[in-house]
C-alpha cells in the first residue's frame, strides 16, 4: 500500500483540474498566496516565490521520499479515488463523493474498504496553518434569455431552498451551498464535518477572482501535469527531478506574468528600443530622401539656367 495517492493527469483524458486544487493547502499552509500585487500595479503568480516554493517543495518531496507511487502521476483523480477504495492508497485528497462511493459499495469483497473504516480530516497544518481548496459550480442566466424572470426564480429555488439543497447534496454527494442545508447535511455523518469546517471556519481558499484566471488555470493545469511527470521519472536522480520541477514552477510564473500584465518589462524595453531605433533609421531615410530630392531639383534648376544662358550666347 502506498501512503499517499497524488493524481498527475493522464494523456488523452482531458485536463485534470484537481491538479490546481491540490496545491492550495501547500501554498497557503506555507504562508504564501497565489498572486502578489505590487505597488507598481504589476501582478505576478507566486509559485516560484520563497514561501510558496517551500510549500510546493514539501509537496514534491512526498514523492521523492517514497510516500507516493511514481506511476500515480499518470493517473486521473478518479483513478486515485478508485485506488483508495481498492486499498492501494492509505490517504488521498478527495471530497464527500468518495464517501458516497464507499457507502454504496458497503461490503468488503475483493479487498474493498468499508465506509466505517475510513476517516476524514483537513490537510495537515503548515507554518501558516491549515488550508484546503473550496470551489463549486455556478448558475447563470443568458442575457438574451426569453424567460429570465422564471430562470431567476428557478435559480433561487435551487440555491436557497433548504429542501432543494438537501436533495441535491444527497443525490450528488456535493456540498450544499446554503448554510442551513449545510448544517443538516453534516449532521448525517461525522465524516462530513471536515468539509463543513472548511467552509465556515475559514480553512477554505479559492482561486483568485480575476478575469484572467481562466487562461491562467489552463496553463497551471497543463504545466503541473508536466511537472508531476518529471517528479515521477525514475530514470533521473531525485535531486535532478526536484530542480527540474522547481524550474517548471518558475516557467509557469513567467507565462502567467504575460497574461496578468502584458509583455514582461524586459521584452517591452527591447521592443521600445527597436521601435526607437527603427524610427531613427526611418527618419534619417526620410530626411535623406527629402534632402536628396531638394538637391536634385536644385542641380536641375542650375543646369537648366546654365543651358538657357548658353543658348542666349549662341544666338548672339
Amino acid at each position: 500500500m502506498t501512503a499517499f495517492g497524488i493524481p498527475g493527469g493522464k494523456e488523452g483524458k482531458g485536463k485534470e483540474w484537481v491538479l490546481g486544487h491540490n496545491i492550495i493547502p501547500w501554498i497557503y499552509g506555507s504562508g504564501g498566496k497565489m498572486i502578489n500585487y505590487k505597488p507598481s500595479g504589476e501582478r505576478e503568480l507566486c509559485l516560484s516565490k520563497e514561501k510558496v516554493r517551500d510549500g510546493m517543495t514539501f509537496y514534491i518531496d512526498l514523492s521523492l521520499n517514497g510516500y507516493t507511487g511514481s506511476e500515480d502521476f499518470n493517473s486521473t483523480a478518479t483513478e486515485i479515488d478508485n485506488g483508495f477504495v481498492n486499498r492501494r492508497y492509505a490517504m488521498v485528497y478527495s471530497g464527500p463523493w468518495l464517501l458516497k462511493l464507499l457507502k454504496d459499495l458497503n461490503v468488503d469483497k475483493e479487498g474493498k474498504i468499508k465506509s466505517e473504516n475510513v476517516g476524514t480530516a483537513l490537510p495537515p497544518a503548515g507554518k501558516a496553518g491549515t488550508y484546503t481548496f473550496i470551489g463549486g459550480s455556478n448558475l447563470a442566466i443568458w442575457r438574451k434569455s426569453g424567460n429570465s424572470d422564471e430562470a431567476w426564480e428557478f435559480i433561487k429555488f435551487l440555491s436557497t431552498n433548504k429542501e432543494s439543497q438537501t436533495r441535491y447534496a444527497n443525490a450528488t454527494a456535493m456540498i450544499p451551498a446554503s448554510r442551513e442545508a449545510l448544517d443538516d447535511w453534516a449532521k448525517m455523518d461525522p465524516l462530513l464535518n471536515p468539509f463543513r469546517d472548511a467552509l465556515i471556519a475559514g480553512y477554505g481558499r479559492s482561486f483568485p477572482s480575476i478575469p484572467e484566471w481562466g487562461r491562467i488555470e489552463n496553463i497551471l493545469v497543463d504545466d503541473l501535469n508536466s511537472m508531476w511527470k518529471i517528479v515521477g521519472n525514475q530514470t533521473l536522480p531525485p535531486d535532478k527531478r526536484k530542480s527540474m520541477a522547481i524550474k517548471k514552477l518558475e516557467e509557469i510564473d513567467k507565462k502567467c506574468y504575460t497574461i496578468l500584465n502584458g509583455l514582461p518589462p524586459s521584452i517591452v524595453s527591447k521592443i521600445l528600443f527597436f521601435i526607437k531605433f527603427l524610427g531613427i533609421i526611418l527618419w534619417e531615410a526620410i530626411v535623406g530622401a527629402i534632402v536628396g530630392y531638394a538637391l536634385t531639383r536644385l542641380i536641375d534648376f542650375f543646369k537648366e539656367k546654365e543651358s538657357k544662358r548658353e543658348r542666349k550666347i549662341k544666338q548672339h
